[in-house]
């Protein structure tokens, strides 16, 4: 008798193992959305459906939504579907999981949710509903307000849409709101003081969608962000000049927005009196150091790119009297 406890205890942990062991190390398959990957669902020896079959288990889950209790449906949504993974039913049990979740406000397992459908039931439900629910919870997570704290409010954490609007862009690049959510995860870096990066994808908005309505607004924001770049490192004559040239494609190539122009006009102002002041520097101090010749061309130089500057009028006094001086030493 005890042999026979002790065969059906063998018997029986064997045939756990390997179900354990598959929902534990199941090969990880990309869920083509970024850095996140997604597994398929297997059934768990906790999460088991109530009933015995699919069609069954799905009336159940909804009788328990019907009936208002939603986080006890949405387990046995998610466990119809870890059981009958290829029927019918549970591409309709993973939707409704999906809208639950996004119903409970827990936007970021409702947005995972609808992912999991683009992976695992591609062609088996409206992609363009999917999308637009997608973009409406990044929407949702960009601008929602985590908990109060005692007496302190409660923030913003708009960082945490970006994984989300870059899922969206993976999914469907040619989708006719892609433009949209690139414009949102720069707008977010730019908001977050990322001015680099915010210039990046401001950038490659330009890029791709050529016939974007956000060209204008994605080409003053690259702009705008290439001024704070510069102003980060004020003596750097390369940066400052890189900013200046970012204005000025602003103003020949889109410059739609009256507002923007102003702001731009503003910056390419700021800009030439600060690179102006860079070349002046750069030409006194070869003149204070006896360098005529190099003093004579850097003076020049500076006339030749600003002839407005304030400092223009000095520059050309100097490039007199350092002319007179070389004809003086060539005399004599």
């Amino acid at each position: 008798m005890k042999k026979l406890t002790i065969l059906l205890i063998i018997f029986s942990t064997t045939a756990i193992i390997p179900l354990y062991a598959q929902e534990q190390f199941a090969v990880p398959e990309s869920s083509g959305s970024g850095n996140n990957i997604q597994v398929r669902k297997r059934t768990k020896l906790w999460q088991k459906p109530k009933k015995k079959d699919a069609a069954a288990q799905l009336v159940y889950a909804q009788k328990l939504e019907d009936d208002g209790r939603t986080k006890k449906a949405c387990k046995q949504y998610n466990a119809l579907v870890r059981k009958w993974h290829e029927s019918p039913e549970a591409v309709r049990a993973q939707y409704s999981l999906s809208k639950l979740l996004e119903e409970r406000e827990k936007y970021s397992k409702a947005f995972d949710a609808y992912q999991y459908m683009a992976m695992f039931y591609a062609g088996r439900f409206n992609h363009e509903d999917l999308l637009n629910k997608q973009m409406a919870l990044a929407d949702k997570t960009r601008v929602r307000r985590h908990k109060r704290f005692l007496l302190l409010k409660g923030s913003a954490h708009p960082s945490e849409a970006m994984p989300m609007y870059r899922k969206i862009i993976k999914n469907a690049p040619e989708w006719k709101n892609a433009d949209n959510a690139l414009f949102n995860i720069a707008s977010i870096q730019e908001e977050l003081d990322q001015y680099s990066a915010a210039r990046d994808s401001y950038n490659k908005l330009l890029q791709l969608y050529p016939k974007s309505e956000l060209l204008d607004s994605s080409a003053f924001h690259s702009a705008y962000c290439s001024y704070v770049i510069s102003n980060k490192s004020p003596r750097d004559k390369l940066i400052c000049r890189d900013a200046l040239s970012a204005q000025a494609d602003y103003l020949n190539n889109y410059a739609q927005s009256k507002d923007n122009v102003a702001i731009t006009e503003k910056c390419m102002i700021e800009l030439k009196d600060r690179l102006a002041k860079m070349y002046y520097n750069t030409a006194k101090f070869y003149d204070k150091s006896g360098h005529l010749k190099a003093a004579l061309i850097a003076y020049n130089d500076l006339v030749k790119r600003f002839p407005d500057s304030t400092l223009t009028s000095q520059a050309i006094k100097r490039i007199d009297y350092i002319n007179i001086e070389l004809e003086r030493k060539e005399n004599e």
